[in-house]
């Protein structure tokens, strides 16, 4: 017949002025999964800096639907895990670690997890022990309605990187970090702006007070129209507040800050 149901709605507007048309997509991998190893490179060579790294790799999943990555260790990786062109899948569980010396710039890698033209994936209970990326996390290439929750940075800075192309519509939550102040440290040449689409929400950001990190500091870093000609659309974000030792998961202080942000509509 000629009749599509979807089983949800749409994230974007369709209008039959714009002559849409529907393909058949083409996934390569179906229902497998990488669970439950460490991935260790052993090497005393100090991270050689942003774009010159040795290839030290870990994982890449490339147009994958209904997969899997948990229960992965990840040492002294210049990039950790990568995905690509996938939909309905999860990376949980997951451990980076770092022992080489760092950079110039205190890194110790290029990209912790790297997501590019993928939706709706669960990326939960990500770890970084003493392991500081360029990248943590990062979204570009139009990546949506994906939920990154539950990040822990023990002795390691965050950094929730839009390279770019226009991802949209993705939840940062609960994420805790010795130091969140690159939080939007974005990356991406000038040929992939805007960095983000609209309805990027970040919830629950919790940072070390001891490291004499403000709110007003990581505010200041909110991203900006890079292209003074095409303005970022709606952010929001809630709850950044310095947490303790006795502020654990979702638990919120009683005095805790709410800061929401919005920029122009497109």
């Amino acid at each position: 017949g000629n009749l599509i149901e979807l089983n949800r709605r749409l994230p974007f507007d369709v209008r039959l002025s714009w002559s849409p048309w529907i393909t058949l997509a083409q996934y390569k991998v179906e229902n497998v999964g990488l669970e439950y190893f460490s991935l260790q490179h052993i090497t005393k060579v100090p991270y050689p800096g942003h774009h010159h790294e040795f290839g030290y790799n870990g994982i890449l999943l490339d147009k994958c639907i209904n997969c899997w990555i948990r229960g992965i260790t990840l040492h002294n990786v210049d990039v950790g895990i990568l995905m690509r062109s996938s939909v309905l899948s999860t990376i949980t569980d997951i451990t980076f670690t770092a022992d080489r010396a760092e950079d110039c710039r205190g890194k110790s890698g290029h990209y912790g997890i790297d997501i590019a033209n993928s939706g709706s994936l669960l990326i939960h209970n990500i770890r970084y022990v003493n392991a500081n990326f360029y990248h943590s996390i990062s979204v570009s290439s139009l990546s949506h309605l994906n939920v990154i929750t539950g990040v822990y940075g023990e002795g390691s800075a965050f950094s929730g990187d839009h390279h770019g192309k226009s991802p949209f519509m993705n939840l940062w939550d609960n994420i805790s970090a010795a130091d969140v102040s690159q939080f939007f440290d974005f990356g991406g040449n000038n040929d992939v702006f805007p960095s983000s689409g609209r309805g990027e929400m970040v919830w629950n950001v919790y940072y070390n007070d001891d490291s004499h990190l403000k709110v007003k500091r990581f505010v200041d870093s909110l991203p900006k129209s890079q292209s003074m000609t095409q303005p970022l659309s709606p952010w929001y974000l809630f709850s950044i507040i310095p947490w303790s030792q006795n502020v654990t998961g979702l638990e919120l202080p009683e005095s805790h800050h709410y800061y929401m942000h919005t920029y122009a509509q497109d």
